[in-house]
Formats: structure tokens, C-alpha cells, sequence
């Protein structure tokens, strides 16, 4: 299960023609970095797209909860007004539909927050990687991320 671990230092052996200094990285090397570097930005990106979605998707679901909510507290007012209901069904339903208008409130915050994450996200990595948007910039567009 345990594995060793052995690092010899050797002296670093004297250059020769073609090869870089010391300090300079390699064109492989630093290709290799940015194709890393636009992996994770890519990943922080999408994960973020992802969580978007899924907030705007629970703010959809939300909406139709309150309408099915107000639809149902309308039916049994009439019921009420026609004698077919009394006031503690009533109550129960106007109950429903206040937590289903907290529940649509909770949403909206939640995608709301999950933009402002990813605005966020985007000028952090503007920022992290010196990027600078000109005037003439095109708009970033995360569909194809």
C-alpha cells in the first residue's frame, strides 16, 4: 500500500545548443499551461452555467406553483361564496399559496444570486488573467463553452 519515495539531486548538467535558459519555459511547456488554463476556465465556466440553469429552471417550476396556487384559492373562494366550503379550507388553501409565493420569492433570489456568482466568476477571471474588454469587444457568449 505504501510506496517509497526516493529523489536523488544530481547536478544539473551543462547546456547545450538548443536549449533554453534557465528560467525561460519551453513552447511545449507553455502550451501546455494555457491548453490547462483554458481547461479550468472552460470547467469553472460551465460549472457555473450548470448552476445557472438549474436555478432558472427551479424559478420556472416556482412560477407555475404559485399560478396552480392562486388557480386553486380562486376555485375555493367561489366554493366558499356558493356555500360548498367553509373559512378552515379556506385558510389552508390562502396558506398554500403564501408558501407558494415564498417559495417562488426563494427562487427568484436564488437565481438572481446564482448571475450575480457568475458575473463574478467572469471579471474574476478577467481579472486573474489581465484580460481587458475593448469597446468593439464581442459579447461572450456561453452556449458554446
Amino acid at each position: 500500500m505504501g510506496g517509497r519515495f526516493e529523489f536523488f539531486h544530481t547536478a544539473r548538467p551543462a547546456r547545450g545548443k538548443g536549449q533554453s535558459p534557465p528560467g525561460r519555459i519551453s513552447s511545449k511547456a507553455g502550451n501546455d499551461r494555457l491548453r490547462d488554463l483554458e481547461v479550468q476556465v472552460r470547467d469553472e465556466l460551465q460549472q457555473q452555467q450548470i448552476t445557472l440553469q438549474r436555478a432558472f429552471q427551479q424559478l420556472k417550476l416556482a412560477g407555475r406553483f404559485a399560478d396552480l396556487a392562486r388557480k386553486s384559492l380562486n376555485q375555493e373562494q367561489r366554493r366558499l361564496e356558493e356555500g360548498l366550503s367553509d373559512t378552515f379550507r379556506m385558510i389552508s388553501f390562502q396558506d398554500e399559496m403564501i408558501a407558494a409565493l415564498i417559495g417562488q420569492v426563494n427562487a427568484e433570489t436564488r437565481y438572481q444570486s446564482a448571475l450575480a456568482r457568475m458575473a463574478f466568476l467572469r471579471g474574476d477571471i478577467f481579472q486573474r488573467h489581465d484580460i481587458a474588454l475593448t469597446e468593439n469587444s464581442q459579447e461572450i457568449n456561453f452556449e458554446n463553452i
